[in-house]
């Protein structure tokens, strides 16, 4: 007598790996759709935090410092015994301090005033920055306001002078 093996016929493995090819290809898409939105994701975001980062400085550096001033390259924060330094440099945004900082953008256009009259010249004191960058094809305007107090206007006499104000 025989011995019969019972065994999968070739028709139902080759349906197995049918359908067993139909669930990885699917698995393969949705975990490469899965990568390229958190790749996608991951990147707006890091943009995002410089965004943020540059518009926390700018307000610490305002609210804290005594003197805004126009500079060749951009403008600077003067402490009485600290000095903070935004240059401009093509799409850079380059702050320094004891560390340096930068952030890179599509454009950048600043403008210091005092008393809503334009700085032109480096050295000028003023009291409201506009900052507007184009970032990704849209702009984002800053608008940054310097309450200048007493202490202030001693250090801007001190440093620059009568300011007539």
């Amino acid at each position: 007598m025989t011995k019969r093996f019972t065994a999968f016929t070739i028709p139902e493995l080759m349906v197995v790996m049918l359908l067993s090819g139909i669930v990885i290809g699917a698995m393969y898409l949705l975990l490469e759709f899965s990568f390229t939105n958190y790749f996608r994701y991951f990147t707006s975001t890091g943009q995002l935090n410089s965004i943020s980062r540059m518009d926390y400085l700018l307000t610490k550096d305002i609210n804290t410092s005594s003197v805004l001033q126009k500079t060749e390259n951009g403008f600077s924060f003067t402490e009485h015994n600290k000095k903070i330094e935004y240059n401009i440099v093509d799409s850079l945004l380059i702050r320094t301090d004891e560390i340096t900082d930068t952030m890179v953008v599509n454009q950048i256009q600043y403008e210091l005033l005092w008393n809503n009259v334009p700085l032109v010249s480096p050295g000028e004191v003023g009291e409201h920055l506009m900052l507007t960058i184009i970032y990704k094809g849209e702009e984002l305007a800053m608008h940054y306001q310097k309450h200048i107090d007493a202490k202030g206007y001693l250090l801007m006499e001190e440093n620059y002078g009568n300011t007539n104000k």
